[in-house]
């Protein structure tokens, strides 16, 4: 199956994405509540049976978004969009271009690891790129973590280089950590 995540602006109440489901017929599917390792969770399948709606509430990147999961996904990411806020693509790319401090940046970077699609993306990977050398240790650090989101291999050299050369002692460590995680669970 293929996914993309839609990522959700936090004027939107929850009960907005309740609502779409209602109205659209999505069948109520699972309640995952949330411990130390998954994050709030509600699923929905379309009355066609073909496409997964997750709402999910990250608390680890402090965003909420919907992973839409099905070949036609399209038409449903669509709906989406037309009916709550969402960001889309050039307002995150505008928000990591214009970051004027460590935490707009690694707000930025975190909305970034939320809208990277499955399959590799050489322009969404140059601004995390940008992100994993950028000159504060947090931001780094946060960008290695954002890695997690996106299953693209290009990140192994990246990773690498950070385990070797990285400035800071805890960001090497965290770069060799996200390495090992990676190629245990991802790549």
């Amino acid at each position: 199956m293929t996914w993309e995540r839609v990522l959700i602006q936090e004027s939107v109440h929850p009960e907005e994405i309740n609502q779409i489901a209602y109205e659209n017929g999505w069948q109520f599917q699972e309640l995952i509540l949330p411990t130390e390792t998954q994050p709030f969770e509600k699923i929905w399948l379309t009355a066609d049976g073909e496409i997964q709606i997750h709402y999910i509430e990250d608390y680890l990147l402090g965003v909420r978004y919907l992973l839409v999961n099905g070949e036609n996904r399209d038409t449903i990411i669509s709906l989406i969009q037309t009916r709550i806020a969402t960001f889309d693509r050039a307002s995150i790319q505008l928000q990591l271009e214009t970051a004027t401090d460590a935490n707009l940046a690694i707000r930025a970077t975190y909305h970034l690891a939320v809208i990277a699609p499955e399959m590799f993306d050489p322009e969404l990977f140059a601004y995390f790129k940008t992100m994993l050398l950028h000159p504060n240790n947090e931001v780094r650090r946060a960008a290695i973590f954002a890695t997690a989101y996106a299953p693209w291999t290009e990140f192994r050299p990246c990773l690498e280089r950070m385990k070797a050369d990285d400035a800071a002692e805890d960001v090497r460590e965290y770069a060799a950590f996200m390495l090992a995680s990676h190629l245990r669970h991802t790549w």
